[in-house]
């Protein structure tokens, strides 16, 4: 408004310890019990601009412009009482300040120079190791110092602004907050519908990792922190409950097969223990009938015991045999059959 003034602050505030009180009691017991007290304080940095504007007759504007640059170079150490856990400061503050009046036309610009810095830094750089080498070391070090100069323009463009522009820049405001209103609620809308969604998919994923079905259950999940990245169940169960359980799975599946090879590897022999009794029992049997010529059925034995084994030498030996001895005892029955007969024919 016209002839008053107008400030704008853009600070910082930074708590520092300013002083630390000790103080020495007695208890009950004679013994001593030391306490401290401990004072904090706040400082402030940042730039502070306060313009007050005057409308001419003329319709030009003179302005009265104070600009303030407040900056915490260091914070400097003070004496700490013997046994305090911190150390007490004071903070060193450069203060840069300009002050005008100016007087300009309607939508002109006007710029405010002046508020210097000046920052001179120092920097070491050498080889690890080598750098620390007493006298030799310089040799593998350099030093830098850097000089940084800046400064603070403010350019200020006042306008008058009649009831009609103010008028116009409350509607136009009224519109804005209208929009963001309905952003929000839009916002709101979209939360609303993001949480009844992310429900429904926790109860899915926790409902397909109960069930073991821990792939489906991932997937979900990650639908999850699609939605909202942040989703502190989801990133457990992702990150701990699903890689534990698939390691406890794989340790079962492991027990169980290990398990089930036992009980083959049992059966197995238990099934060679039993071939191995019929091997012999055939074989016993074979070896009797042989010796009582009757070769039909020690073939019939050792044949078998060859399918069951694929076959021994001896029981190969049989099979190759008992077929000459069977032909031979053929032919000796046909003889003999035949000489039967020129007997019967004789009497």
């Amino acid at each position: 408004k016209n002839n008053l003034r107008a400030k704008i602050d853009v600070r910082t505030t930074i708590p520092y310890l300013s002083g630390v009180e000790k103080e020495d009691t007695e208890t009950a017991g004679g013994a001593s019990e030391t306490t401290f007290t401990y004072e904090y304080e706040y400082a402030d940095e940042g730039v502070s601009l306060e313009v007050t504007p005057l409308i001419n007759p003329d319709r030009t504007i003179t302005l009265d412009i104070h600009p303030e640059v407040k900056e915490i170079t260091r914070f400097i150490a003070q004496v700490t009482p013997e046994g305090a856990s911190g150390t007490p400061e004071l903070p060193e503050t450069d203060i840069r300040v300009t002050q005008t009046k100016v007087t300009v036309k309607e939508g002109q610009t006007v710029v405010i120079g002046g508020l210097i810095k000046e920052k001179t830094s120092h920097g070491i750089t050498k080889v690890p190791l080598l750098g620390d080498i007493p006298f030799l070391g310089r040799l593998f070090k350099s030093t830098k110092e850097e000089k940084q100069k800046t400064e603070l323009l403010i350019m200020v463009s006042p306008k008058i602004v009649g009831m009609q522009e103010v008028e116009k820049i409350k509607k136009e405001e009224a519109k804005k907050e209208k929009k963001a209103e309905e952003a929000w609620q839009k916002q709101k809308k979209v939360q609303r519908e993001n949480q009844e969604k992310i429900k429904s998919l926790y109860h899915q994923a926790k409902s397909a990792y109960l069930e073991e079905n821990l792939d489906q259950a991932e997937k979900v999940f990650e639908q999850i922190l699609e939605i909202d990245s942040e989703h502190n169940a989801a990133q457990t169960y992702l990150n701990t409950h699903i890689p534990n359980k698939r390691d406890q799975l794989k340790t079962t599946a492991q027990k169980e097969a290990e398990s089930q090879d036992s009980l083959v590897k049992e059966k197995v022999k238990k099934e060679n223990g039993e071939k191995k009794q019929m091997v012999r029992e055939l074989y016993a049997q074979g070896i009797s009938l042989y010796e009582k010529e009757d070769y039909q059925q020690a073939y019939k034995k050792f044949y078998k015991i060859k399918e069951l084994t694929g076959g021994y030498k001896s029981v190969d030996k049989f099979l190759k045999v008992i077929p000459e001895l069977i032909n031979v005892k053929n032919r000796q029955d046909k003889v003999n059959k035949a000489l039967n007969i020129l007997q019967n024919d004789t009497k």
